[in-house]
């Protein structure tokens, strides 16, 4: 194997810990080769040696453009002390020397630090701060709908994992800018004070420990999303790393050949815009499709209760429905049977069972769930002059309204709330039945 690749798991200002990691690898017998803007290291084979690394920034420094004069004379000097260019990605720069008692590349800690501080706000900064905006405005928008319809969102674990993915993302980029600039205040005050630059603290650990669980995070929303879902989210992820690649390695190719640093930023921002198109219009396609829809059949043998058990009609004149969704928290199940195609004259039946062992989340379930072809579309809450009886069937609470001339019920009971809906009017026998049925087969 004569290549060897690593991700990039330091934060851009960790130069004391990349410089280490480098050190290591080359004892090892890997060589820095060349850094892909921020993502990862590629090493090549060489004999292993004690190398000293150091990383330096140059804010005016650019993936856009050849080493300007100014860059290029601090290349001389470097090379003059013994300290030989490797790569760079962005400001960032990593240079190597075969001395062990090599004079340090940087000996002013004022300088350095304003240098690393000018660097990770030319581009670097910006993005963590968006980052934190976009987590702030979607964990927003999710407490929103928390608020509005908290039991929904709880039995929803695609609703919860993308809560955590966006809590996960608020936490590691605050807990990033915060260590850097605790550690700036530090550096700040011994290098006024001592003279000597402080170390930055060691931050792969944090790192590694958010990628993984940025991967797991992924993996558990890929078993509960629906199969097309998936694997269009799937494709999304592939597209941008494609995406993102193709730009970089265009933007190379153009800064190789000497390209003015605007036109190498417009072809790159073409690149990426027509590509995006590209992927949007092929996203649009296949969601709009009838490719790899699931069509998961529904039989009678799914509904604990059916028309026909509560004697009003026989099953076959019908079409069975059912559907399920739950977290930890919250489950939902819905079933029931609607007349097929030409027999209108069967009356409807549907049902839905919530349960939660937490008081607080069902008591937002105990709402009318608007029925439509077996799908919920709205939820109002049950009103006062709407309340029945809830003795007959067992339960806490119970209320009765008539929706489209039809009658539907809501009974609430410990650990659960049931709404059952008729296209007839029930006997108290038929709702004793379905209710009791519901409540321990549901």
């Amino acid at each position: 194997m004569k290549r060897k690749y690593d991700p990039l798991l330091h934060a851009f200002f960790d130069h004391t810990g990349i410089a280490r990691h480098l050190e290591k690898r080359a004892r090892q017998g890997w060589m820095l080769d060349y850094i892909r803007t921020n993502t990862f290291f590629r090493y090549r084979r060489c004999d292993p040696k004690d190398l000293r690394f150091a990383v330096t920034y140059f804010p005016t420094a650019s993936e856009f453009s050849a080493p300007e004069d100014d860059q290029k004379e601090f290349y001389d000097l470097c090379a003059a002390a013994g300290w030989q260019f490797v790569a760079q990605t962005f400001q960032m720069q990593i240079f190597c020397n075969e001395d062990p008692n090599a004079v340090p590349l940087e000996t002013d800690p004022k300088v350095q630090l304003e240098n690393i501080h000018a660097s990770l706000w030319r581009n670097y900064m910006g993005g963590k701060f968006a980052v934190l905006a976009m987590s702030l405005i979607m964990l927003f928008n999710i407490g929103v709908k928390f608020e509005n319809r908290l039991f929904a969102t709880m039995r929803s674990m695609l609703y919860l994992l993308l809560t955590l993915l966006f809590l996960l993302l608020l936490l590691h980029q605050g807990l990033e800018v915060a260590a850097y600039y605790l550690w700036r205040k530090k550096a700040l005050r011994a290098a006024e004070e001592q003279g000597l630059f402080l170390p930055v603290p060691g931050g792969r650990v944090r790192e590694v420990f958010f990628t993984i669980l940025y991967i797991l995070i992924a993996a558990a929303l890929l078993v509960h999303m629906p199969r097309k879902t998936g694997l269009l989210f799937l494709f999304g992820i592939a597209a941008f790393l494609l995406i993102v690649q193709l730009a970089f390695s265009l933007r190379d190719a153009l800064k190789k050949r000497g390209v003015k640093t605007g036109w190498n930023y417009f072809f790159t921002i073409l690149l990426i815009f027509a590509l995006t198109c590209g992927r949007t219009a092929v996203e649009m396609l296949v969601r709009n499709s009838d490719w790899l829809e699931e069509d998961t059949p529904v039989s009678i043998g799914m509904l604990p209760i059916t028309v026909e058990a509560l004697g009003q009609s026989d099953t076959e004149n019908y079409d069975p429905f059912y559907g399920e969704e739950g977290s930890p928290f919250a489950s939902t199940v819905n079933g029931g049977q609607l007349p097929k195609e030409g027999k209108t004259e069967n009356p409807r039946f549907f049902y839905y069972v919530h349960r939660s062992p937490q008081e607080w989340i069902l008591n937002h379930s105990k709402k009318w769930q608007v029925f439509t072809m077996g799908f919920e579309f709205l939820s109002l809450r049950p009103t006062n002059d709407q309340r029945i009886d809830p003795a007959p069937f067992g339960a806490r609470e119970a209320w009765m309204r008539i929706e489209r001339g039809d009658p539907e019920y809501l009974l609430c009971y410990e650990g659960c709330v049931i709404q059952l809906g008729f296209g007839w009017e029930p006997t108290e026998e038929q709702l004793i039945l379905a209710a009791e049925t519901l409540l321990r087969e549901g």
